[in-house]
């Protein structure tokens, strides 16, 4: 169990021994005054502090707060009425209590941590997973990947596919993508010609046009983004430009990564 796997479970032991605190008191307070209504709510803000709604904690925090204040004027009020000292203990007793659940609640370290987990832990849980599947299938991706043979760009021998460098000449492969990657875009710009390049560029600066482009290619591929993106170099006039698969893949696709 890690560090923060502990804190989570103190904290929610803490919320657990303050939710029951709690409604022991109702319990007393039932006897002593029988409100159903007042004791169905403690009941559900206490039940629902064990299961972690954050907003219930919130509510919680301010009704002892509330409930702090009120005591304090009816100490006030009692002062000068000459109470017994039983009921002076048990009023002091109730208010040492409630200043230190709201207090536990509000800014213990552990507890806070268990309610962020309550809220948050789910989709952080299914994050992981999702993290962790991507990594098996990256690894199974590489461990087949070395078990197909592709010519070196520098010797033309069958080496692993994704090598970083040749085993027969000891060429440096991802020096040498780079640098075809390189010459290959410089021609394609030369194909396109500045004027559409300029156009390009100008389609390519807006930051939420291209989020939005990259949501389509996410979502429906590479063909859905290449029409989004005619579309909307239409829509604002650039006239000589024409995406072609061939521009997404070396040019634009980078783009798109970044974001």
């Amino acid at each position: 169990m890690n560090e923060r796997d502990k804190m989570i479970k103190t904290g929610g032991t803490i919320v657990m021994v303050v939710a029951g605190v709690n409604i022991l008191f109702a319990i007393i307070l039932l006897a002593t005054n029988p409100n159903i209504l007042s004791f169905i709510v403690t009941l559900a803000i206490s039940i629902a502090l064990i299961y972690g709604v954050n907003w219930v904690r919130w509510l919680f925090i301010i009704g002892g707060g509330i409930g702090i204040f009120t005591s304090l004027i009816t100490f006030a009020n009692l002062a000068g009425l000459g109470a017994p000292g039983w009921l002076w203990g048990i009023l002091w007793l109730t208010f040492a209590i409630s200043v230190a659940s709201v207090l536990i609640i509000a800014m213990n370290k552990n507890v806070i941590e268990f309610f962020h987990n309550a809220k948050h832990g789910g989709r952080e849980a299914i994050e992981n997973q999702n993290a962790q599947l991507r990594n098996k299938v990256s690894a199974l991706e590489n461990k087949e990947a070395q078990n197909v043979k592709v010519p070196c760009l520098l010797c033309g021998e069958q080496i692993p596919k994704n090598s970083k460098f040749c085993n027969i000449c000891g060429g440096n492969i991802e020096e040498k993508e780079a640098e075809n990657k390189s010459i290959k875009l410089e021609e394609l710009r030369q194909k396109m010609g500045d004027s559409a390049q300029n156009d390009l560029d100008l389609l390519l600066s807006d930051d939420n046009l291209v989020k939005e482009a990259n949501s389509l290619r996410r979502l429906y591929g590479k063909t859905s983004c290449i029409a989004f993106l005619n579309k909307k170099a239409a829509e604002l006039g650039l006239a000589d430009l024409e995406i072609t698969e061939e521009y997404y893949d070396n040019i634009i696709f980078e783009r798109l990564r970044e974001l």
